[in-house]
């Protein structure tokens, strides 16, 4: 990618894209002209993982059109906007479930005399009928059919419309306010280590400690505690981890979903949880609070949560974020244990200079402007389309009266 950020995640991995790769070469880079037509997997319309690949055929094709065929089990539940059903195209008679991603034809066209797309063109396709509604497209295509859409650079040149408000990439992003954030932790075995009752929770950790308690015992009470993976041999862990012994003190608070607050047993050791985050535990003392979001959501964007524990990957569904109001340097001690390391707001340099200029306004006033603005409708409305491809922009106010408002 030379004008957009570089891909992120494994997505270029798919099958699909080699298809693509060998139309594009034969067109562009053989005959000088010609046609792509291809049915795939539509993830590579707006995902993080294709920015490149759009940018490569804004400059490469003179037009591109999409007919988003949808019916996506992940991103809409197979669901129209107006809650019909939005079976997959593949869907048949004899196959009524079809395939559960999302699809689209993308029709790449290169000219001779060749001038660079600067608009994508693009439409919906949705319900039992769409495999007839596109049949029924007539050609040429009028005017209106297709909703033309100019990707956007700052948002890696998605080919699907995207809603942005004005002056929205002028606004900072999360990082570029709050610059240290942690993923949620991932046990794998909740069933073990989580529990809403805290007494109950020790209780079985006791009793997975205790080597008097034998394997199919533990099994019974427990089962994810003797389930082995390739990442977890169960046997020796238990084994490994009853020769140190049980940590009460490592009985914690946990955000487990949305205003769902439990209790778990945090270790480092031995993989007993899957990924513990030791990096983010000792962040989490009183006092301090945290905003959850993410980058990309997998379906519509979700209004950050505000937490004051510990907080769980599956916060937010295809993982959360967990952005502090304050961070300890280097810290080494755990959850609940005395203050050892210096604790300052976690800022970044631009946002430190922006409260300076504003009379020197405190680190809490802008971190809960943003969980402010991030839930006003308004602001969700006006910046679905930007809000569903990356990190959320914040506007700042100019005085220190606004931001206190």
């Amino acid at each position: 990618s030379r004008r957009t950020r570089q891909p992120q995640g494994q997505g270029l991995n798919d099958l699909y894209v080699r298809f693509f790769r060998m139309a594009e070469r034969r067109i562009v880079e053989q005959t000088g002209r010609g046609i792509v037509c291809l049915i795939s997997n539509y993830s590579w319309l707006d995902g993080l993982s294709f920015t490149a690949m759009r940018e490569r055929y804004l400059e490469v094709f003179d037009q591109v059109w999409i007919d988003n065929l949808n019916g996506d089990k992940y991103k809409t539940g197979k669901l129209t906007p107006e809650g019909l059903p939005d079976p997959s195209i593949f869907s048949t008679e004899w196959n009524r479930e079809g395939i559960q991603v999302g699809t689209a034809i993308a029709t790449l066209v290169r000219k001779q005399d060749h001038a660079d797309a600067d608009t994508v063109r693009f439409r919906n396709l949705w319900g039992r009928n769409k495999r007839a509604d596109l049949l029924a497209t007539p050609i040429p295509t009028p005017e209106g059919l297709f909703e033309p859409t100019s990707p956007q650079v700052e948002l890696g040149f998605p080919f699907m419309p995207m809603a942005t408000s004005a002056g929205y990439f002028a606004w900072p992003s999360l990082p570029d306010l709050l610059p240290r954030s942690f993923p949620g932790v991932k046990t794998s075995r909740d069933d073990v280590v989580v529990d809403i009752d805290r007494d109950r929770l020790v209780a079985r950790m006791e009793r997975y400690f205790d080597p008097a308690v034998l394997a199919d015992q533990m099994r019974r009470i427990a089962p994810g505690a003797m389930e082995s993976t390739s990442r977890f041999p169960a046997k020796a862990v238990r084994e490994a981890l009853q020769k140190r012994g049980f940590l009460r003190k490592n009985i914690v608070r946990y955000c487990y979903r949305p205003f769902d607050l439990r209790w778990m047993y945090w270790d480092i050791e031995e993989a007993l949880l899957d990924r513990p985050r030791p990096e983010y535990f000792p962040q989490v003392f009183e006092g301090n609070v945290w905003i959850v979001s993410q980058q990309k959501p997998r379906r519509e964007w979700s209004r950050p949560q505000v937490i004051h524990s510990l907080g769980c990957i599956d916060l937010m569904d295809r993982s959360a974020t967990c952005l502090p109001l304050y961070a300890r340097e280097s810290p080494t001690q755990a959850l609940g244990e005395s203050e050892v390391h210096e604790t300052r707001p976690n800022l970044t340099p631009g946002a430190v200079a922006y409260l300076k200029a504003l009379d020197r306004a405190p680190a809490e006033d802008l971190f809960f402007h943003i969980v402010a603005v991030l839930h006003a409708p308004e602001y969700a409305c006006e910046n679905a389309g930007a809000l569903r491809q990356d990190w959320p922009r914040v506007p700042l106010p100019n005085s220190r009266k606004a931001l206190e408002a």
